[in-house]
This record gives C-alpha cells, sequence and structure tokens, in this order.
C-alpha cells in the first residue's frame, strides 16, 4: 500500500493495511501501522469512486512518530510498462518523459498531471487542496516530485520528513 525509502541505505520498508473500513458503498479505506528500528509510522489509504465525476480518487495519508529526515514517502501508481507515460507540471515540464523537482517550489497549485501517451488514462497527483498549500512555509522544503518513464515502475512523491 506504501512505500518509505531509506535515502542513505536505500533500503525500502513496505507498508501494508491491517484494517479496511467502508466508509460507504463508494468509499473504503485501508489504514496499518508500522514500527522497525528506525521508522514509527501510522498511515491511511483512502480510495473513493465520487458519483458525480468519471474518476477514483486516492487520498494518502500518513503520520510519523519521530523525525525521519533519512526516508522518502513514495507512492505506487503502476506496476508495469506496458503503457508509456507522460507528464505535465506548470511552469517547469510540458508532455515530458522525465521530471525531478525536489524540492518543489511554490507555484499555483503544487500537482502533475501524469497520462498516458495515447490518452487512455490520465492522472493528477498534488496536495490536498484542503491543507495549507497556499501557505508555501509548511511544505516548500519537504515536497518533491519524481517521474522517469520507463525506468521506474512507481511515481515517487517524495516528502522527506521533517518536523
Amino acid at each position: 500500500m506504501m512505500r518509505f525509502k531509506d535515502i542513505i541505505t536505500n533500503k525500502d520498508i513496505w507498508l501494508f493495511a491491517s484494517e479496511v473500513e467502508k466508509v460507504n458503498n463508494n468509499k473504503y479505506r485501508f489504514a496499518g501501522n508500522s514500527v522497525t528500528d528506525s521508522l514509527k509510522v501510522s498511515f491511511k489509504v483512502t480510495i473513493e469512486v465520487p458519483t458525480n465525476i468519471k474518476a477514483v480518487k486516492v487520498t494518502y495519508d500518513f503520520s510519523v512518530a519521530d523525525d525521519i529526515d533519512n526516508y522518502q514517502a513514495c507512492l505506487q501508481f503502476h506496476s508495469d510498462f506496458v503503457n508509456q507515460w507522460k507528464c505535465h507540471m506548470y511552469p517547469w515540464a510540458a508532455d515530458a518523459k522525465y521530471i525531478q523537482r525536489d524540492p518543489l517550489n511554490w507555484m499555483g497549485i503544487p500537482s502533475l498531471f501524469q497520462y498516458r501517451e495515447d490518452m487512455s488514462l490520465g492522472m493528477l497527483w498534488g496536495i490536498d487542496p484542503n491543507s495549507d498549500y497556499l501557505n508555501p512555509t509548511t511544505w516548500t522544503k519537504d515536497f518533491g516530485l519524481y517521474f522517469i518513464d520507463g525506468q521506474i515502475s512507481i511515481l515517487n512523491i517524495v516528502l522527506a520528513v521533517k518536523h
């Protein structure tokens, strides 16, 4: 469900949900906790199919017990390279097969639009608009986006978490 990567040792820690909650017929919430020698984290992943739009909404939420300066939170979007992908991130990239913005600077709504080359599927990754994203001092040093088509099997929305 969620991966943390130690940026010093390159070690991956995968977190799997231990609880499932049916919020309603269109929304489920998966939750879990993980405790290792260096990482104590609680997380929730909510998957929702809103009735008013043709889309799936996936919301990741996590909290840590201590500072984890050496870790990145990585969110998986697919597991193979059957399709070619591109991304658009104004003003830094358009129709691109690669982007690395770390740390992400404040510019409007911090988000990345990712889409298949054949335009059959698109995804919008971004900070929750209900958060304090208009105050860039709360996230600009801790948030970055990486995407490399055909070279990595996950899109790393990297949150180098610091307190």
